[in-house]
């Protein structure tokens, strides 16, 4: 920082100076380097006006903000060029504004101390890169940038001030300190913004309609608050909360900046006077409002910037993967329409050439086309379940209609007569109730879990099931028992996902989509289905559906 003296008079030394660093890293380095020097000197020039002005209690510093987001925005290589520059413009500020040259070198090492390791804070640990801050960033950006570096900037400033000319430390590091974090949180973000967005980001900002709209509301607002109201500064932070909703960020971070000009000028021109503090201490609390007014409005911002951004990508992931989920949807119509046919004629002339050349065959040949049939079979199998699957994903389901229990078990049980009386299978089904679902897909339900328990059974075991039913609630319970082979404790997370078998195909036939198919009809329901089992003593499958009211 660069205040000028006025300790030794027992006035409050004058805002820290600061400097600017380079443009975006296209640019040529002379574009840079001009860059530097305008924004510098004139954010240099301007705080030293509000800090300045005779009877003046302002204190702010601008120009280390904007001096550490364009160093930090430039190549390392250019770093040497840019901080002897901004080692000449910082005195060069003073001696404009009338300092001798000895008294404004006397601030260049603490200037550019805090510029360089703000810079170098941000690089290795600041937001990453791209014009869209988020909420984290944002508040890395100000600690890294706006608070830290100018504890040691003002401890630096504030050594080589009190020795040559007697002033006391706090005296002088206080108003060092809050000048420099106003300035800071005043002007770093949109600085920040600024490099990252370049022109386009500039223009978008000046040529913005609701900023310009906002610009004299908070203006307005904020000298009213500093001229009518005892305590301003909560105040001043309302039409920075409601630009936050209304304009991106860098809208928000540029009126945030005017706002802290206008309460800089107000305070400089005594249009706002703090009542008198009896230490420095106490002074500082004053500057400590002053910087808390302009957090809230920007850490909103990024917040709904965050928000817009996550809804933006959402939006488009969804419709990336509706498009998929239709383009999968129609390859495996397409691909179950034209596999049907050549599966179709294998198992047509499979059965013409058991039946002609039968007779002539050996026991190998005739096994041959029953692997033949049975593998053929099994395709369509797979396709059936993965179209029957797809559909239900994908497609809406009829409107459902009031179901009876025991009715849908009895279709189910009908469906696997055969199997049953191949099995020995004893079945005691016994179920009450009803509810709201679609008759054909419940009944599906109920005929994988039974196919389940007949299928998965011990060689030397006869099958034995039990269906039941009990209102439980607002809900219909019914459960699926049997006394097959169980099911192993580490295998059920995998039990209700698609394509996961279990067992091996030679020993239990199946496509691993049947659990998959009866949670997805279920949970379409408003349902939900459980298992508990224990390996060779058998499983409890139990579904809960919504009774009908």
């Amino acid at each position: 920082m660069t205040p000028a003296l006025r300790a030794r008079s027992g006035d409050r030394p004058p805002a820290p100076e600061a400097i600017e660093p380079a443009a975006p890293p296209p640019a040529p380095l002379w574009v840079t380097l001009s860059t530097l020097a305008i924004a510098y000197l004139a954010a240099a020039l301007l705080s030293l006006l509000l800090s300045r002005t005779a009877n003046s209690v302002a204190s702010v510093w601008y120009a280390n903000a904007v001096a550490i987001a364009m160093l930090h925005g430039q190549p390392r290589a250019r770093w040497p060029v840019l901080v002897v520059t901004l080692a000449l413009l910082n005195p060069l500020a003073n001696v404009i504004w009338g300092d001798d040259w000895r008294n404004a070198m006397a601030f260049a090492p603490a200037n550019l101390a805090e510029v360089v390791l703000g810079a170098l804070l941000l690089r290795r640990h600041g937001p990453p890169a791209g014009e869209n801050l988020s909420q984290g960033g944002l508040m890395r950006l100000v600690v890294l940038g706006g608070v830290l570096p100018q504890v040691v900037g003002a401890t630096l400033g504030t050594l080589t001030i009190t020795v040559p000319h007697d002033g006391t430390f706090t005296g002088i590091w206080l108003p060092w300190f809050s000048s420099s974090v106003i300035g800071t949180l005043s002007v770093m973000p949109l600085a920040y913004l600024m490099v990252q967005g370049g022109r386009a980001a500039l223009r978008a900002t000046v040529f913005d309609l609701r900023t310009l709209a906002l610009v004299p509301m908070s203006v307005g607002v904020t000298l009213a608050s500093l001229i009518y109201l005892p305590f301003p500064f909560v105040s001043i932070t309302l039409p920075l909360l409601l630009a936050a909703g209304l304009v991106p960020l860098r809208s928000v971070a540029l009126l945030t900046a005017i706002s802290s000009l206008t309460i800089a000028y107000a305070l400089g021109r005594g249009l706002f006077v703090p009542p008198p503090q009896a230490s420095d201490w106490a002074v500082s609390y004053l500057y400590l409002a002053f910087a808390f007014t302009l957090v809230p409005g920007q850490v909103l911002a990024a917040a709904i910037s965050e928000l817009r951004l996550s809804r933006e990508r959402l939006a488009r992931s969804s419709e990336a993967l509706e498009k998929s989920n239709h383009s999968l949807e129609q390859f495996v119509r397409i691909a179950a329409h034209d596999l049907r046919e050549p599966l179709n004629t294998i198992s047509a002339f499979g059965q013409l050439l058991e039946q002609r050349c039968g007779a002539v065959l050996d026991e190998q040949g005739r096994q041959f086309l029953r692997h033949m049939q049975q593998g053929s079979t099994r395709i369509r199998t797979v396709l059936d379940d993965v179209l029957q699957f797809v559909r239900l994903q994908h497609e809406q389901l009829p409107a459902f209609e009031r179901v009876e229990l025991q009715a849908i078990c009895d279709e189910a049980l009908q469906a696997l007569a055969q199997r049953m009386s191949a099995t020995g299978a004893q079945v005691d089904a016994r179920l009450d109730g009803a509810v709201l679902g679609h008759p054909v897909l419940l009944s599906l339900v109920l005929q994988n879990l039974l196919q389940n328990a007949l299928k998965f059974m011990p060689a030397d075991r006869a099958p034995k099931i039990e269906v039941t039913s009990q209102r439980d609630g607002a809900d219909w319970l019914i459960q699926v028992a049997d006394n097959g082979i169980g099911i192993a404790a580490e295998d059920m997370a995998r039990l209700f996902q698609p394509f996961q078998r279990l067992h091996p195909r030679r020993k239990y036939e199946g496509t691993g989509l049947g659990l998959a198919l009866v949670q997805q009809i279920v949970q379409a329901h408003g349902g939900q289905i459980s298992v508990q089992s224990r390996l060779g003593e058998g499983s409890c499958f139990s579904l809960r559906l919504p009774a009908q009211p």
